[in-house]
């Protein structure tokens, strides 16, 4: 995932975000290129179920 968007360079917004911080360190960037197949869907669907079924 991305760092939160006020702690990027690019932006650096000064002040209290905790949203914008709470995504950063638990949001998960998942694939969503259009060249993503079926199978690849599937596969990744799966990666994330076995997680977090451990």
């Amino acid at each position: 995932m991305y760092p939160p968007i006020n702690k990027q360079e690019a932006y650096n917004v000064e002040g209290n975000h905790p949203v914008s911080n709470l995504v950063g360190e638990k949001g998960l960037w998942l694939p969503s290129a259009s060249q993503l197949l079926d199978d690849d869907i599937e596969r990744i669907c799966n990666c994330i179920e076995n997680f977090y079924l451990k």
